[in-house]
């Protein structure tokens, strides 16, 4: 049964998530800068921990369907998208690489949470 609480928490993760996805973009600039498989790898290890912690909070609110979740994905996609390439266009060399591996290091534990 749908609980408002829950319906709010949902909202609430996806306008935090959001604004997290700004913030990281913004003060990840210097690893960017730096670049290289470092870079890669620390916004790998930060989108599975945050795809890990995502997922897991959203397996404890019970009435989400799979619109709920294919809509969660599509936010981080598409605000990963545009946070990284604005952001750090001037700094990384390549900005929607890094935008595809943290896309991909988010994806990855909240499939294996959710199959």
């Amino acid at each position: 049964m749908r609980h408002p609480l829950q319906e709010k928490a949902y909202l609430l993760l996806i306008l935090s998530l959001t604004v997290f996805l700004a913030f990281l973009a913004y003060f990840l600039t210097p690893i960017f800068y730096v670049g290289g498989i470092i870079g890669y790898l620390i916004t790998c290890i930060i989108g599975l921990g945050m795809g890990w912690f995502i997922a897991i909070f959203m397996h404890e609110i019970d009435y989400l369907t799979k619109h709920h979740h294919a809509s969660l994905l599509l936010v981080v996609v598409v605000c990963t998208s545009v946070f990284f390439s604005t952001i750090n266009v001037e700094y990384a060399k390549a900005p929607w690489a890094n935008s595809l591996v943290f896309i991909v290091s988010f994806i990855t534990p909240y499939l294996y949470i959710h199959r």
